[in-house]
């Protein structure tokens, strides 16, 4: 399985947006983790529907932080726990 890891320092311009979806459309990973999305909810919600991934968001506190899981519809994840600060998950990909 192929996993993308990305410290993006915000997913506010449009460019790392349009750079991310075709990251992915070119390696097709079965997971994607982003870190410091710094992001509100409907950034999230329009990249996961682009894509057609699933997902789970940490939401940021406007300047720091913020976490985005993301995973296609052949992977199957359990999220254990999470917080600011981590995601805890299990993975079983369907093969």
């Amino acid at each position: 399985m192929k996993i993308l890891n990305w410290n993006c320092q915000g997913l506010g311009p449009p460019w790392t947006i349009q750079n991310f979806i075709e990251l992915v459309r070119l390696h097709s990973p079965g997971l994607v983790f982003f870190s410091e999305t710094k992001s509100m909810f409907s950034r999230y919600q329009k990249l996961k529907e682009r894509l057609n991934y699933h997902g789970l968001r940490v939401d940021s506190n406007s300047k720091s932080g913020g976490l985005l899981l993301l995973w296609c519809k052949d992977v199957e994840v359990w999220i254990q726990s999470y917080s600011n600060n981590h995601i805890d998950f299990m993975v079983k990909e369907d093969t």
